[in-house]
């Protein structure tokens, strides 16, 4: 009796310190500075001085060059999250696998905008692979009369709490077999053929994706916008925006 009480102690003792450690590790990952890995199509991108002015991140920066692929993706081992917004851009083998393995295998946090979909000429099925959709390009039809709208699971929705929904800068792209794990946030175009433009996608290995179709000139234009992709880069990576805000 005396052993078996003594076995249920040490048991005990370690729950508690297992508890306590994990307890102080995750204080300390709040409290340290969330990795980015910036793949826009401009470096000096006003968003990005918004998020190093108002949270804890630290941006390592991976930007096209002739002949070069996107030198830079390097970083992004060290990085919890990627902010991606190319536009078919080519990347040399080595990096091209590098992304892939990030994504596919690692399962790394993704935060897309507008032409991040069709991001790169060497894997055009990222689209389908990783933000669980299908590209299919503009949708242009009845371009006067387009709207754009929250969704029921949108309108409560935390990363949009405090927007206000306005039509994306040349008009939304048309998507098509949406992941079931999909969870589309808002929607524009015509009635009856209303185009996903903001969604979330959590995968069953746990992967976070977020996606919007506004672009890098909404971002400048709409404070809304600016604090919606904030929230969705801490989101996709698991971590507590509040905690990481400068005061």
């Amino acid at each position: 009796m005396k052993s078996r009480l003594g076995l249920l102690l040490v048991a005990l003792v370690g729950i508690a310190l297992l508890s306590s450690g994990g307890a102080r590790s995750a204080a300390q990952n709040d409290a340290e500075p969330l990795n980015v890995l910036v793949m826009l199509i401009k470096k000096d991108h006003p968003f990005l001085k918004y998020l190093e002015d108002n949270y804890r991140v630290k941006l390592h920066l991976a930007m096209p060059e002739k002949d070069k692929g996107i030198p830079g993706v390097e970083a992004v081992d060290q990085c919890q999250v990627i902010l991606l917004s190319q536009r078919r851009q080519d990347t040399t083998p080595e990096q091209t696998a590098l992304l892939k393995k990030a994504l596919l295998k690692d399962r790394k946090a993704l935060v897309g905008i507008r032409q991040a979909s069709h991001a790169f000429n060497a894997w055009p099925e990222i689209d389908r692979e990783v933000f669980g959709a299908t590209y299919k390009g503009h949708f242009f039809e009845g371009k006067d009369q387009q709207t754009v709208q929250f969704e029921p699971k949108g309108k409560d929705h935390p990363l949009l709490a405090g927007f206000k929904p306005f039509m994306c800068g040349d008009y939304p792209y048309t998507y098509t077999n949406l992941a079931p794990d999909v969870e589309v946030l808002m929607t524009g175009g015509l009635p009856g053929k209303m185009q996903p433009i903001v969604w979330t996608r959590v995968t069953k290995e746990g992967q976070r994706v977020f996606y919007t179709r506004y672009d890098e000139d909404d971002l400048v234009k709409s404070e809304e916008c600016r604090v919606v992709l904030a929230r969705s880069l801490f989101w996709a990576a698991g971590r507590d925006l509040e905690k990481a805000r400068k005061k």
